[in-house]
């Protein structure tokens, strides 16, 4: 099983996802910060930034830098109640990408 696959099947089932062990320390920051995005998409219910870190396998601190990064892109928000759901600008990508898309390829 590749490692998308394998990933795809950890968030389904919401368990941990370890980082592959990138090349570069540019790699590894994109890496976990995606790890994180696909944590809260995956989520059914908002997560706390506890919660986001324990599911990813990083620290508090870690977790918080990353997600405030992303929060500056608008890839995601912040609610009143400090738990983490996606983004306008997330939406905004999958519009975008959804519009290119031909299905007859994908399926």
């Amino acid at each position: 099983v590749g490692s998308k696959e394998r990933h795809r099947t950890l968030l389904a089932r919401g368990d941990m996802i370890r980082d592959p062990q990138p090349t570069t320390f540019g790699a590894q920051t994109a890496g976990r910060a995606f790890h994180l995005l696909q944590a809260i998409v995956a989520s059914p219910v908002p997560l706390t930034l506890q919660s986001l870190a324990a599911k990813v396998g990083l620290t508090k601190s870690a977790a918080y830098r990353l997600t405030r990064e992303m929060e500056e892109q608008a890839l995601v928000t912040v609610t009143d109640d400090r738990t983490y759901v996606p983004g306008s600008a997330l939406y905004a990508l999958e519009a975008r990408v959804m519009g290119r898309l031909n299905l007859r390829t994908v399926a």
